[in-house]
């Protein structure tokens, strides 16, 4: 009985349950709700109709959909970068480490032109040090001097094997241009070696309108080995020989006058003059150990391009473009081979041009009077 009863009760409560949850005005027991209650319409939810119901469900559904595609877009690009990054990171991890600047071996001793120079001494250690480290921060320097070094050393060498002067020389031609034909100083010096324009005039080097042979590796070397002789033949050191071409040969005279000294490493010259000896030392050492620091070039497939000295006489001042007509070298390239020439057309006179070896037939052929000079090395371009 108290079972059955139970059960009654839990029925009831269910119902009432049921009545408060979904709020029916329709009373299912008259007993518990009076009969003033306002009848509603069953059909209707809080979105009016039932269909109505279901056009809003359907729009959120759709709603719902674009955002979890904009998600999956975002997520598909979010992975695309994670995966690219891994990679740059791999290739990151497979480059050889670069070692702080103080692991790198440092010199007991340095020399240049066969003048050498004990670091154990503390003013010439900070100098040579301080030359050391800036170009190994700034290591892309010596990378890009070493690839142009392979077109420009070879003749280089050869002229100072000639000459019977220090190969050591060719690293002055480094640190004054970058072995670049087209570098200018804020003073005006111009080409391979620097020459201002009155200095590159006292040794014979002409700039007019047409042509700038501070620029011409040739006669720009000419000048600068018999200037460089000269100022040997007057202080008897290589050293203060590089000290008169940085700032004059006045200067160090004058230097050695007053102050009684005649040892380069021992005078008190201006900041850039005393660095020179030791900046030309210090790419010295990079171009002969440069396993050492770094600094092998892998493989790259260059190979030097033999070129031939062209010499060519012009009656009348013609095109660049006329002359290269037919011959298969742009007129982008011949600048690259003469940088001296400095507008797109050749004066009238004797000129010397560098050109690679079939180019050079190929224009020797359309000017019969053209006189022709086989070279066994590379003719060195512009940068």
């Amino acid at each position: 009985m108290n079972s059955r009863l139970g059960k009654i009760l839990l029925g009831l409560a269910l119902a009432l349950l049921l009545v408060l949850l979904f709020d029916l005005h329709e009373p299912l027991l008259p007993w518990v709700f009076s009969s003033s209650a306002t009848p509603v319409d069953p059909s209707l939810t809080p979105w009016g109709t039932w269909d109505d119901s279901l056009v809003h469900l359907e729009s959120r559904l759709e709603e719902v959909q674009r955002e979890n595609d904009r998600l999956q877009e975002r997520l598909d690009h979010l992975s695309d970068l994670s995966e690219r990054l891994q990679q740059r990171l791999d290739e990151v991890a497979a480059l050889p480490r670069l070692r702080p600047l103080q692991d790198y071996p440092f010199p007991d001793s340095v020399s240049l032109c066969g003048e050498a120079v004990s670091l154990d001494d503390p003013t010439a250690h900070e100098r040579f040090e301080s030359e050391f480290n800036r170009f190994l921060v700034n290591r892309h320097w010596l990378i890009t001097w070493m690839r142009r070094s392979r077109e420009v050393f070879p003749w280089l060498e050869a002229k100072l094997a000639q000459e019977g002067m220090p190969d050591d020389l060719k690293y002055v031609a480094v640190i004054e241009s970058s072995l670049d034909p087209r570098a200018t100083s804020p003073k005006g010096a111009a080409g391979w070696w620097q020459f201002t324009r009155d200095t590159g005039r006292r040794y014979g080097l002409h700039r007019t309108r047409s042509v700038d042979e501070r620029r011409d590796l040739h006669e720009a070397t000419d000048a600068a080995l018999r200037y460089m002789r000269e100022l040997y033949e007057e202080f008897g050191s290589w050293a203060l020989v590089l000290a008169a071409y940085n700032s004059g040969e006045r200067r160090v005279r004058q230097a050695i006058e007053d102050q009684g000294e005649s040892d380069f490493h021992e005078l008190y010259l201006p900041r850039e003059t005393e660095a020179y000896w030791y900046k030309a030392a210090a790419a010295k050492l990079f171009f002969e150990h440069p396993g050492d620091y770094d600094l092998e070039m892998p493989p790259d497939g260059w190979t030097p391009v033999v070129c031939d000295t062209l010499l060519l006489s012009l009656g009348r001042e013609t095109p660049i473009r006329d002359i290269l007509e037919g011959s298969g070298l742009s007129y982008k390239d011949f600048k690259h081979y003469n940088p001296a020439y400095r507008r797109p057309q050749l004066p009238a006179g004797k000129h010397r041009l560098a050109l690679p070896r079939p180019c050079a037939a190929r224009i020797a052929a359309r000017y019969p009077r053209a006189g022709k000079l086989t070279l066994a090395e590379t003719t060195p371009p512009g940068p």
